[in-house]
């Protein structure tokens, strides 16, 4: 029992707590015989009463949700006596719909006990709904992903929590904190400030826990006590900025350099630091570490270099990966002798770092059935930037005289997203006779950030509405980013004290890791065109498996779990997080054309009670936990209550909730992505048909 200490108790046939009886012979939870039988009698008390009481009324409607709470479809049983306990007026239809509802609260008594002894389903279902039809599908078994998850998640978290505050300025699309995830260190509090909206959207999808500042320039004296007030215990505040190099970069004609609007926000991380540095407690550490283009003017570096008081390192990810990213960075921390296989040499402005790792194969980051006629002539592709469309050509594009007139093609007929010198034949993809750049998703790799680590940047309304803007964002957030195969070695520095021995190669060995997940650091995970989470060993798991580490992930406060971690969230400050649709290998059932036009949020729940409907009628479950998945926020969230203001929605919930208590299932409910929603396609596909 979830109890204080004096007051816990285990190995008991029969517990009661806070109104709650837990009958270990019959494998129940509800509502003590006591209780319910006061309530019933209260009830019919109530009801003889000629003048119904609307302040009765409420009480004994407040005792009967307290039984609800052990089978929460019976919420649905109550709907128009809080209209009467609301309304100021006695109207006798009214009084006689509040009288049944209470009527039918005595008769459902039987139904009202959750049973603790029912099954996980071996079988998990999905629906989804358009305007003109909706469909359900099915899995009864799990996907090298998924078999992968259930024995990682099987072995619980293995990492240690430090005692290090993460606060990441221009944090983009989180680097900084993947960092952290890949080295295997989960920082106590992770605070990050970008203005931008999709790369916030991507941090708060990938780490739901960590508290997002829109604008720098609002952080003020009040915000950091506010942290140090927060944040306890704490050992180590680790600051990371990769302020704008709009105007460092040497792909911009006509620099302005620090004194450019936007990479004029450098003094603003002097600023922080200084505040940092100031309000810090006494034994709070604090470490540093500012990244930029390695391209910037020397003069801008110099200035850089003597406002934060360290010489910078050169980094580049071409030693591990066949992408080039050099980045110049400013660490409060020595990198020498942090990291096995690394090489330095100092030069005039900055110490380079050399930094080598086995190259990934071809087909861990390539798109099945591309190629890439540059691997065999060794070359390296470009570093990453931003998309942006043109109608015109760009004033004095970079790299333009090295550019023959096939190259000049190529760069007009992608609308002069990138340089021109990005469209050499040595860069190009092809699959047959088509031609591409690398995409997002193979980028994505080649940076270090895991398998579609910004697919879900924008809202699915916003990708069906436009995919090439779709991708163009999610391009322009890559571009934006350092690459995790560099900059893991400067949080390995920072988190020196919280790892063991390590060579450069034992990190690369871990870039396949999914987005979001931390593996124990003796984990390997390579680079792979999927999730992976590195469980060390041969695990067969199934649907049930998986549908049972889902059950483990419920916390008996209500608060949302983190799927990939077990972590429990504040609900109040996390968005709702999604399962993983590639987890479960799924086969189409069934289809069905709406015979009349609803709202789509009904359509939605109507197709979740479909698929109750047919495991009921033609799989013959009953008194089973049953799993579902739906890419609609709303009817998840009025399912997993039971109840709902909506009259339209109500009438459906009824329904459903009537087939829950009456064949004694629970049904536990997920959210997917609409995009990555397997009967999305069938659902839409009626439209094609009308």
């Amino acid at each position: 029992m979830v109890s204080s200490e004096k007051k816990r108790k285990a190995a008991e046939l029969e517990a009661q707590e806070l109104g709650g009886f837990m009958d270990g012979r019959a494998k129940t939870l509800g509502g003590s015989p006591e209780r319910l039988l006061k309530l019933v009698q209260a009830t019919m008390i109530l009801l003889k009463q000629p003048h119904l009481s609307k302040k009765l009324a409420q009480v004994v409607a407040g005792r009967w949700i307290h039984v609800f709470q052990f089978r929460r479809p019976a919420m649905s049983l109550l709907e128009h006596t809080w209209k009467f306990t609301a309304s100021r007026r006695f109207e006798a239809p009214l009084i006689a719909k509040v009288k049944r509802e209470l009527f039918a609260c005595c008769c459902s008594l039987p139904f009202l006990h959750a049973y603790l002894g029912a099954q996980v389903s071996p079988m998990i279902t999905a629906s989804d709904a358009s305007n003109h039809g909706g469909a359900v599908g099915i899995s009864k078994e799990l996907t090298r992903q998924g078999q992968d998850f259930v024995g990682a998640a099987s072995l619980g978290d293995c990492t240690q929590q430090a005692n290090i505050l993460v606060v990441s300025l221009f944090n983009g699309i989180g680097g900084s904190i993947r960092c952290y995830d890949l080295l295997g260190v989960l920082p106590r509090h992770v605070v990050a400030c970008d203005i931008h909206g999709p790369a916030n959207r991507v941090t708060a999808k990938r780490w739901p826990a960590t508290e997002i500042i829109e604008d720098v320039r609002s952080i003020d004296q009040d915000t950091v006590d506010g942290w140090f007030r927060k944040v306890v215990p704490l050992e180590e505040l680790h600051l990371w900025a990769g302020f704008p190099c709009t105007d460092l970069s040497s792909a911009k004609a006509g620099r302005e350099g620090l004194a450019g609007e936007a990479s004029g926000l450098f003094w603003e991380v002097v600023r922080l630091l200084k505040l940092i540095k100031m309000r810090a407690p006494a034994h709070v550490v604090v470490k540093y570490a500012a990244e930029n283009v390695a391209s910037m003017a020397k003069q801008e570096c110099e200035v850089i270099t003597r406002e934060l008081g360290f010489f910078p390192y050169w980094l580049n990810s071409a030693g591990a990966v066949p992408m080039n990213r050099p980045r110049l960075c400013w660490s409060s921390e020595e990198v020498e002798g942090q990291l096995r296989g690394l090489r330095f040499r100092e030069l005039e402005y900055w110490t380079e770092v050399t930094a080598e790792a086995p190259y990934p194969e071809l087909s861990a980051w390539l798109t099945p059935g591309c190629e890439w006629p540059g691997e065999e002539e060794g070359a390296v592709f470009p570093t990453a930037m931003k998309a942006i469309p043109w109608k015109r050509p760009p004033v004095r594009p970079a790299g333009i005289s090295r550019c023959g007139d096939d190259t000049i093609g190529r760069w007009k007929a992608d609308g002069f997203r990138f340089p021109p010198y990005h469209y050499l034949p040595q860069y190009v993809i092809w699959r047959g006779d088509r031609w591409r750049l690398t995409n997002s998703s193979e980028r994505e790799l080649l940076l270090g950030y895991g398998f579609g680590h910004t697919k879900r940047c924008m809202s699915a309304s916003d990708i069906k509405r436009s995919k090439q803007a779709y991708e163009d964002e999610r391009l322009s957030l890559l571009g934006d980013s350092f690459s995790i195969y560099s900059f893991v070695i400067i949080a390995a520095a920072l988190c020196a004290r919280y790892l063991p021995s390590l060579h450069y190669v034992d990190l690369t060995r871990r870039m396949g890791m999914a987005p979001g997940f931390r593996a124990p650091i003796r984990w390997k995970i390579p680079l792979c065109r999927s999730l992976g989470y590195g469980f060390p060993g041969d695990f067969k798991g199934t649907v049930a498996a998986l549908n049972k580490v889902l059950l483990s992930k419920v916390n008996h406060t209500g608060s949302d779990i983190r799927i990939t971690t077990g972590e429990v969230l504040n609900p109040r400050s996390v968005p709702r997080q999604s399962v993983e649709a590639t987890w479960w290998k799924w086969e189409p059932l069934f289809k069905v054309r709406w015979t009349r036009k609803e709202h789509i949020n009904v359509l939605e729940l109507r197709s979740i009670l479909l698929a109750i409907q047919f495991q009921i009628s033609h799989l013959d479950v009953s008194h089973l936990r049953v799993f579902h998945v739906t890419d609609s926020f709303v009817a998840m969230s009025i399912v997993a209550k039971g109840r709902t203001g909506s009259l339209q929605l109500a009438r459906v919930l009824k329904v459903l909730n009537a087939h829950l208590l009456g064949f004694g299932l629970a049904l536990a409910i997920g959210h997917v992505e609409s995009t990555e929603n397997p009967t999305d396609g069938e659902s839409r596909s009626l439209a094609l048909l009308h």
